[in-house]
This record gives C-alpha cells, structure tokens and sequence, in this order.
C-alpha cells in the first residue's frame, strides 16, 4: 500500500486505465443490450383515387405512396423497392387476398445511380404508384415490399384499398394532379424525397 501513496503517478494512470476499461465494457453493453447500431425503420402506405376527368370513357386515378422513414442512427442502404396493385378474387361477399391479379408493377432499383436509396438517420424517402384504371368498382390490394444490404430482409407489406369506403383525400376532381403512370405513356418520373 505504501508503493501506490509513494508513486501518485503510478496510481493516477491505473485509475485513468480502469475508467477507461469500465467505460468501453459499459458502452459494450449499452450497444448491445438497447442494440442502438440496429437499423431501424418504420413504413408508412397511403392511398386515394379520383375520378381522372369527365370525359367517357371515365378515367380512375389511383395514387399509393410507400414511406420509409429511417428512424435508427445509421443510414439504411435500400436496394430495390416493389409497388404492384393487385386485383383480388371476390365472391359475393368474400374477399380472397391469396389469389389475386396483378394490375400494374413498378420497381424502383438502386443501380440507377440516384441517392434515394440511402436513407439518413432522421430521413424519408416517398416511393410512388400512380396509375389510370379504367375501372375501380372494388377493392384492390397496395403490395409494398423493399430488400436492403443489411443483415435480414424487412417484411411486405398490404393495404386493402376499396375505394367505396368514405376514406379518400381527394374528393372532387382536381385540376393539376400529380403525374400518373399511363402503360403506354413511356418513362416515370423518379421516386420523391422529403
């Protein structure tokens, strides 16, 4: 004991070091236990339709936008991003969500060289499918699905949209709508970001 009061030096470096030690053992712990380098996100889908003009035949506008929103600390690296509308079977009043039709597919991939794709810590990226339908009497299946580089794939995602329900967020026909994907139309505009 007498070593350690002799030498103040000495005993001032050993408690440097063990703090040091203790500090990288708790911050061990803290990343692990509250996983706070995990990437995390969450997703958000909203949907809507309108009548696309008052000329015949009458035109339906269908808009679903997929959000992810990057609420980690890390950046995610998304790779490709898939929207597709799908038509399910009905019988008179049951809905088959199993076997379905697809309408329409849009893919947005990350080899385009856009920086969409890396989402910031704090971030969103707006994913969109806008599409004229002919015809939108029933419900319809917004199937959102997204891969990344990270470890574990996030899981689809489905929202049942029949727009017979009260729930829209255009009601009347608005001059001046967003772009719509028109099969024989050509290129789409790329994703949004916020």
């Amino acid at each position: 004991m007498q070593f350690l009061t002799s030498n103040p030096s000495f005993l001032v470096d050993l408690l440097v070091n063990l703090t040091i030690i203790g500090g990288g053992l708790a911050a061990a712990y803290k990343f692990r236990v509250f996983d706070v380098m995990a990437h995390r996100y969450r997703s958000e889908v909203w949907c809507t339709s309108t009548h696309a003009g008052k000329g015949e035949p009458r035109r339906f506008l269908f808009v679903g936008n997929f959000v992810i929103h990057n609420t980690g600390d890390r950046p995610l690296k998304v790779t490709r991003v898939r929207l597709s509308l799908q038509r399910p079977y009905e019988d008179d009043v049951i809905i088959d969500t199993e076997r379905t039709r697809e309408i329409v597919a849009r893919e947005f991939a990350s080899d385009t060289g856009t920086s969409w794709f890396k989402i910031r810590a704090g971030e969103r990226s707006i994913f969109p499918l806008r599409v004229y339908l002919d015809e939108l009497s029933g419900p319809v299946i917004f199937q959102c699905n997204f891969l990344w580089k990270h470890r574990g794939q996030p899981s689809e995602f489905a929202w049942l949209y029949d727009p017979r329900l009260p729930m829209t967020w255009w009601s009347e026909p608005t001059p001046g709508l967003p772009e719509a994907y028109d099969p024989g139309a050509g290129p789409i505009a790329p994703p949004q970001r916020a």
